[in-house]
């Protein structure tokens, strides 16, 4: 997905398009969980991290 599309799904989402939210979320997880992960060595706060990074 290119940025183009990425601007118009926070859009929708902001507008309150619950799966523009979703596509969002889902889009951009495995990044956030990547880099959290390596940030923090598998500490077992990543998944309490990730999640407060995502709301």
């Amino acid at each position: 997905m290119n940025g183009v599309d990425s601007t118009a799904l926070v859009i929708a989402a902001r507008q309150g398009d619950r799966a523009a939210g979703e596509r969002l979320a889902a889009q951009y997880l495995p990044l956030v969980y990547n880099v959290v992960g390596r940030a923090l060595n598998g500490h077992p706060d990543v998944d309490d991290v990730v999640q407060e990074t995502m709301l």
